[in-house]
């Protein structure tokens, strides 16, 4: 694949991401302008998530940005955010199987699709790092050279 149309794949996937992180806001957000006195952290908590989840796609998004924080970090902060993205599915997907609150159908299926692309972001990011499978770069006639050594100080 080349170059530019991998951009445009990874923009438009974490675009989607954008979209996921936005639908989680608007869902809880709503749920607590309704409920002001009785909210508990629950809500609070979606609330950040979804904040962290679209800023760092937005983050993403960007190839001139994109270019400059691919690696190791990136991988490490998309696999934190999947972990509160696979928490907060825990904690609201708990209370949709029990019927405690049934208003958060939608919201718990955002959650479970945000966790997804943060987990398969965090993964694509860590093998991207360690040059494994596709992103090995080899020399252009032989392909025998290894091209992502570091030169010799």
């Amino acid at each position: 694949m080349e170059p530019k149309k991998a951009q445009y794949i990874l923009s438009a996937y974490h675009g989607f991401q954008m979209l996921v992180a936005a639908g989680i806001l608007i869902t809880y957000g709503l749920d607590v302008g309704t409920r002001q006195p009785y909210v508990d952290g629950r809500w609070y908590y979606a609330l950040m998530v979804g904040t962290v989840s679209f800023l760092l796609a937005a983050l993403l998004a960007i190839p001139p940005l994109r270019r400059g924080v691919t690696g190791e970090g990136t991988a490490a902060l998309c696999a934190v955010i999947a972990i509160l993205g696979w928490v907060l599915f825990g904690i609201f997907a708990a209370g949709y199987m029990f019927a405690v609150d049934s208003r958060q159908k939608p919201g718990v299926w955002l959650d479970m699709i945000n966790a997804i692309l943060h987990t398969l972001n965090s993964i694509g990011y860590q093998a991207r790092f360690m040059n494994c499978c596709c992103f090995a770069r080899r020399s252009q006639f032989t392909g025998r050279a290894d091209m992502n050594m570091e030169p010799y100080a």
